[in-house]
């Protein structure tokens, strides 16, 4: 759920963006769907976003921290699903991304978010 305040231009984001952590991909997940909603959400133009975690942002730091990771899972992973290279490959193609080291949690998170992006786009091949 969001919450938009156009006459302000804030947007209540929730979880669909994180600011200064990387977001965590779970297994129920799905990074594609994800993206879309964040592209929604980036359409309205807010001035001012309250994440589900971070400090509140601009549009371009939630870009960054969120747009650009979900990006890069997306478009990293897909190709490598429809050829089903087979997810050790995929984490040893896509598991060091050093733009995204920056963030809190990046070792802990990144790595297992490449894994279960490509189990589950893998599986809508």
């Amino acid at each position: 759920m969001v919450v938009w305040l156009p006459d302000k231009r804030i947007l209540f984001a929730g979880d669909h963006v994180y600011v200064d952590r990387l977001l965590g991909i779970l297994p129920q997940s799905n990074a594609e769907t994800w993206l879309s909603a964040f592209e929604a959400l980036k359409a309205l133009g807010p001035d001012h976003i309250v994440p589900g975690h971070g400090s509140v942002s601009d549009l371009g730091r939630a870009q960054a921290d969120t747009g650009d990771y979900l990006a890069f899972i997306v478009n990293g992973i897909k190709p490598l699903a429809e050829d089903m290279v087979g997810v050790d490959a995929a984490v040893a193609q896509l598991g060091d991304a050093p733009q995204f080291a920056r963030l809190a949690n990046y070792e802990e998170l990144h790595r297992g978010n490449v894994s279960r992006a490509y189990l589950r786009l893998e599986a809508a091949q």
